[in-house]
C-alpha cells in the first residue's frame, strides 16, 4: 500500500512540513512540470535541486521527461528509428519492416519505424534536411562532434515548429552557464565550438535565425554541457543518441552516493529510487562511474559540467571514507589498511611535480620505441625462419617424389606447424614486451623513488588510519603515478586489436600490484575490466565467467555501491549470464568434450550459474524498474528462452 502524505508527516520530528514542501515563487513554472512526489528547491547561491515530497520505497519513479529535442547519433541512423530510437519490425518479421523516407530521392534520408513517428518528425526534419550534410562538413573541418551540432539545429527547428513562445529555448536558457577558463582543454574546446557556430550561422535559413549569433553560442554551450545520451532498447547500453532534458539537468544533482538512478525508455528519461527515500531528502543521481578515485570522479564531472562534486562522499574525511581503499597504497606494516591519498594531494602532485608530464611522456615514448624495435626484431627473425623452412621444403620436394596424397598430408602438417609457430610467436612477443616494460620494476618491494615536488615537504607523510604507520608522501605519490603509467601501453595494444599482448600486460599488472594495493583498488579493478575486454574479443568465455564473478564480488564487498540495486551490478549479472550462454554454445560444437564426464559437469555448472545470474538481474530490475520496463522484459525474455 503506498505511503500517504499524512503518514509521511507523522514521521517528521522538529520540522514543519509547510517549510519543507514550500516552493519558491520563481520555481513555480518548473514545479508544474514534475510529479507530486517531487518538490523543487534552490540554495541561497541559486543552485537548484529536488527533494522528495513523500517517504518513497525502492523502485518509485519520481520523474519522467520527454526530450525537448533529440537526435540519433550518426553511426545509428540506418539501424534505429530516427524519431523514437526504437528497432524496426524486421527483427521479428522482415516483410513488415517499414522503411519510410521523408524526402524521396534527396541527399539526406530519415528512416522511421512507423507512420506515427514519421508524421511527428516530418515538420521538424523538413526544416533541417536541406543543410544536414553541411553540418557534417563543419564539424569535421573543426574537429568537433557532429552529433552535437546536429542536435543544436534540431533544437532550433523543433522550437520553431512548436510555435509556443520559444518554450524550448527558454528552458535551455535556465541551465547554468560556465566560464571558459582555467583548464586549457576546456578553453580549446570552446574555441572549436565558437568556430562551428560562426560557420553554422552562415548556412542557417532565415526562418531559423530567430536567435542572434551570440545567443546561439550561449545555447550551444549549455546543450553541450547538459545533453544526455539515451541508450538503445536492446539494453547492451551503447549511447545511441543525444537529447536535452532541462528539468532533469536543472534539478537532479550529481552524487557519488546516489539514491536514484536514471534510465531511458526510447527518448524519454525516467528516474527511479534505488534506496528508501525520506520526505525532505534530496533526490540525487550519478553521471559518472562510481568506482573511481575522488580525483578521477571530480575531474570527469568538471570536464562535463565545469564544477567539482560536492556530495557527502566527496566531502567525507578520507581516513574514514571508502575512497581511501580505492586510491590508497597498502600499509607496509599492517597490510590491511592503506595510506589514504586524498584528492587534493593527488591533484597537487600531478600539477606541481617539476617537468613530470614531459618526463613521463618521454619515458612512454622510449618504451614504445623499444617495444617497436623488439617486435620488428622478432618479426624479422620469424620471416627468416619461414624463408629458411620454405627453402628446405623446396629442396626436400625436389629430391623426393611422392604421391599426391603424401603431398597433401605434408602440406597439412606444415600448415599446422606454422599456425603453432605463429601462436608461439604471439605469446613470445607479449612476454618480451611486458618484460621490457616492467624492466625497472623487478624489485620485490615498493620502489621508493625520490621526486622533487614543489609545495610538499620532503618529510611530509601519509598515516595508516589503523596502525598509524607513516610513509613518505612524495614516495607514495610517485609509486601511484608509476602504476598509472603502466596502463598506457596495454591500452594502446587493446585499441589496436593486439589482445594477447594486452592480456599479458594486464595479468602482469595484477600479479605485481596486488601485493601493494588494497583488493578494492580501482587500479586493480581497471586492469580486471580491461582484461575482461581481452577475453571477450578472443571469445574465451570460461575466462570471462571467472573474471566477471571476481569483479562482481569485489564491487559488492567494496561499499562503493551502498545499495545492491545499483544499475552497474544489475548489468554485471546480466553479462555473467550472457557469458555462460556463450560458453555453453561453444561447447555444443566441441565433439570431443560432449562425451566426457568433465564436460557434463561443466555444462551443469554453467547452466546453474546462468540461471542464477539472470534471475538475480531480473529480481533487481523488477524491484527498481517494474515488470513492464524494457530493461526488465529484456532479461525476462532471456530466461524464457532457456
Amino acid at each position: 500500500m503506498p505511503t500517504t502524505l499524512g503518514e509521511s508527516v507523522s514521521m517528521l520530528s522538529n520540522l514543519k512540513i509547510n517549510d519543507i514542501l514550500k516552493v519558491d515563487p520563481k520555481l513555480e513554472k518548473f514545479q508544474k512540470l514534475v510529479s507530486l512526489k517531487v518538490t523543487l528547491k534552490k540554495t541561497e547561491n541559486d543552485k537548484k535541486y529536488a527533494i522528495s515530497s513523500l517517504n518513497l520505497p525502492i523502485g518509485t519513479c519520481v520523474h519522467e521527461e520527454k526530450a525537448v529535442a533529440s537526435v540519433l547519433k550518426y553511426d545509428y541512423l540506418k539501424d534505429l528509428c530516427n524519431h523514437c530510437f526504437g528497432y524496426f519490425e524486421r527483427n521479428s518479421n522482415p516483410l513488415k519492416m517499414p522503411k519510410i523516407v521523408v524526402s524521396e530521392g534527396e541527399e539526406n534520408h530519415a528512416i522511421y519505424c512507423s507512420n506515427q513517428c514519421r508524421d511527428e518528425a516530418k515538420n521538424t526534419y523538413q526544416l533541417v534536411r536541406p543543410f544536414l550534410h553541411l553540418i557534417s562538413k563543419i564539424a569535421n573541418d573543426n574537429g568537433f562532434e557532429v552529433d552535437v551540432l546536429r542536435l543544436l539545429v534540431f533544437i532550433l527547428a523543433q522550437n520553431k515548429v512548436n510555435n509556443d513562445d520559444n518554450k524550448i529555448i527558454n528552458l535551455i536558457s535556465e541551465l547554468p552557464a560556465y566560464k571558459e577558463e582555467d583548464v586549457v582543454e576546456i578553453i580549446m574546446w570552446y574555441q572549436k565550438l565558437e568556430r562551428c557556430i560562426n560557420e553554422l550561422y552562415n548556412i542557417l535559413p532565415e526562418e531559423l535565425k530567430y536567435l542572434s549569433q551570440e545567443e546561439l553560442y550561449d545555447i550551444a554551450s549549455k546543450v553541450c554541457n547538459y545533453a544526455l545520451s539515451p541508450c538503445d532498447q536492446g539494453h547492451t547500453n551503447p549511447e545511441v543518441g543525444l537529447g536535452v532534458y532541462p528539468i532533469t539537468s536543472l534539478f537532479f544533482r550529481q552524487s557519488c552516493d546516489p539514491n536514484c538512478t536514471l534510465t531511458y525508455r526510447g527518448i524519454n528519461v525516467e528516474i527511479y529510487t534505488i534506496k528508501p527515500v525520506k520526505v525532505g531528502e534530496e533526490l540525487c543521481i550519478s553521471y559518472v562511474d562510481l568506482y573511481q578515485s575522488r580525483y578521477e570522479r571530480g575531474q570527469e564531472i568538471f570536464m562535463k559540467r565545469h564544477e567539482w562534486c560536492e556530495c557527502s562522499r566527496c566531502k567525507e574525511d578520507i581516513t574514514k571514507s571508502v575512497d581511501r581503499y580505492i586510491c590508497g597504497l597498502l600499509c607496509d606494516e599492517c597490510k590491511k589498511d592503506v595510506y589514504p591519498v586524498d584528492s587534493n594531494g593527488y591533484h597537487e602532485y600531478l600539477s606541481k611535480v617539476k617537468s613530470m608530464k614531459d618526463k613521463t611522456e618521454q619515458r612512454r615514448e622510449k618504451i614504445r620505441e623499444l617495444v617497436k624495435i623488439e617486435f620488428e626484431k622478432i618479426q624479422a627473425e620469424k620471416e627468416a625462419l619461414i624463408k629458411q623452412e620454405q627453402e628446405k621444403t623446396q629442396e626436400k620436394t625436389q629430391e623426393q617424389e611422392k604421391t599426391q596424397e603424401q603431398e597433401q598430408t605434408q602440406t597439412k602438417t606444415e600448415e599446422q606447424t606454422e599456425t603453432k609457430t605463429d601462436n608461439e610467436d604471439i605469446i613470445s612477443q607479449a612476454k618480451e614486451a611486458t618484460r621490457m616494460f616492467f624492466k625497472e620494476d623487478e624489485e620485490t618491494d615498493v620502489d621508493k623513488e625520490k621526486l622533487e615536488i614543489i609545495g610538499i615537504d620532503e618529510k611530509e607523510v601519509y598515516v595508516c588510519p589503523s596502525c598509524k604507520h607513516e610513509r613518505n608522501k612524495a614516495e607514495t605519490l610517485g609509486f601511484l603515478q608509476r602504476v598509472t603509467n603502466h596502463f598506457t601501453i596495454p591500452i594502446t595494444y587493446l585499441q589496436n586489436g593486439q589482445y594477447s599482448v594486452a592480456e599479458e600486460f594486464f595479468n602482469r599488472i595484477l600479479d605485481r600490484y596486488s601485493k601493494f594495493l588494497h583488493p578494492n583498488s580501482y587500479y586493480l579493478m581497471n586492469a580486471r575490466v580491461q582484461l575482461l575486454n581481452c577475453y571477450i574479443y578472443e571469445q574465451r568465455w570460461d575466462d570471462c565467467i571467472s573474471l566477471v564473478k571476481t569483479i562482481i564480488e569485489t564491487k559488492e564487498k567494496s561499499n562503493v555501491y551502498t545499495t545492491k540495486y545499483s544499475p552497474e551490478l544489475m548489468d554485471l549479472y546480466e553479462s555473467l549470464g550472457d557469458y555462460c550462454t556463450q560458453s555453453l554454445e561453444a561447447k555444443k560444437s566441441d565433439i570431443l568434450n560432449t562425451s566426457s564426464n568433465n564436460s557434463d559437469i561443466r555444462k551443469k555448472y554453467l547452466t546453474k550459474e546462468r540461471s542464477k545470474a539472470y534471475n538475480t538481474c531480473l529480481e533487481l530490475r523488477t524491484t527498481v524498474y517494474g515488470k513492464d520496463h524494457p530493461k526488465t522484459l529484456y532479461v525476462q525474455r532471456k530466461i524464457d528462452a532457456l
